[in-house]
């Protein structure tokens, strides 16, 4: 396999089998301890820990929250990715569907820094 395979790979299961399936486990393993977000139309997040308590406040916002992964796409050892974040708002009982695109810098295996893009909901 190719790193670009690798690396798509790795925000594959980043996606699907830590936020889809709630395993932070995954969370823990596939991100560097010192990683930082940049976000755009969502606040960023200048720690691993704050990253982490974000994807469980979407968890606690939203009922049967998902990612879908739309398209991906991978270069050298940045992958870029459009993905919906599905679900219902548990406050409100209204249909969540925030479209985002992302762009995760992978060293040594882990994801190092992320760039994410939506103007939709947040909770």
């Amino acid at each position: 396999m190719s790193l670009q395979t690798d690396n798509k790979e790795l925000v594959r299961r980043i996606m699907e089998d830590g936020f889809n399936q709630q395993d932070l486990s995954v969370i823990d393993d596939s991100f560097h301890d010192d990683y930082v977000r940049r976000g755009y139309g969502m606040k960023d997040a200048g720690s691993l820990a704050q990253h982490r308590a974000d994807l469980i406040a979407q968890h606690e916002a939203i009922r049967d929250a998902k990612f879908t992964i739309q398209q991906m796409l991978a270069e050298g050892d940045t992958v870029a990715v459009y993905f919906v974040l599905t679900g219902e708002a548990k406050r409100s009982g209204s249909r969540v569907e925030q479209h985002l695109a992302a762009f995760f810098r992978v060293a040594q295996g882990r994801v190092a820094e992320g760039t994410v893009i939506t103007t939709g909901w947040e909770p």
